[in-house]
């Protein structure tokens, strides 16, 4: 779903996965178990750079935001709230980056 950029889904199913680890991160000496939380932390690892790039490529170098890629970033910040602390910092820097007058993403898409 990432690939494609369906964050919105990605983000819905992550949480989800996110309740599921949590929930048997007491029995992580189970060597499945491990395997699956070890899985889930990679997929992450993918999502945060790829979310990353997506934000580096839709600003060009005066800031501005590239045409059509609103859209892509709406649904990453989406994403994004799911995803650590480290992921939201540099979304809202590069946010923050941006000019006011053009459109972008809501910076309150991107929860603490």
């Amino acid at each position: 779903m990432a690939q494609k950029k369906q964050y919105r889904e990605a983000a819905h199913l992550l949480q989800a996965v996110q309740q599921l680890v949590l929930f048997f991160k007491e029995y992580k000496q189970i060597r499945k178990i491990q395997e699956l939380a070890d899985s889930v932390a990679s997929i992450q690892a993918e999502l945060r750079r790829q979310i990353l790039g997506d934000f580096a490529i839709s600003f060009n170098s005066s800031g501005e935001l590239q045409p059509g890629r609103s859209a892509v970033l709406v649904e990453a910040c989406e994403l994004v709230s799911v995803l650590d602390n480290d992921v939201k910092w540099v979304t809202r820097h590069l946010l923050r980056r941006a000019p006011k007058t053009n459109p972008t993403p809501s910076s309150s898409s991107i929860h603490d």
